[in-house]
């Protein structure tokens, strides 16, 4: 059975270059179909959200991230711009 319904967009997969169908179909959370053109599932009553045209992409996740250095950066004080003493008494200011 049916959770959630997205129709109504040109659905995409990498690399991109294919349509997989327009209907994508979510059971708990995850994808359980990709389908072409809608049908109704006799008995189910899932949301069906009319996406109005344009491309459903898969989420992009950047994995990479350096969790240390972005709290050292919060810590502190950009330099690179600075130039001279009088600059630096500026930013340190």
């Amino acid at each position: 059975m049916t959770d959630l319904i997205l129709r109504g967009a040109d659905i995409r997969s990498a690399p991109f270059n294919a349509s997989l169908g327009d209907v994508l179909r979510v059971r708990a959370g995850a994808v359980i179909a990709v389908e072409t053109g809608y049908r109704q599932e006799g008995g189910n009553r899932p949301v069906v959200i009319e996406l109005g045209g344009g491309c459903l992409l898969p989420g992009f996740v950047d994995a990479h991230l350096h969790f240390s250095a972005l709290v050292r950066r919060k810590r502190s004080l950009d330099c690179s711009s600075v130039r001279g003493a009088t600059g630096l008494l500026a930013v340190v200011g």
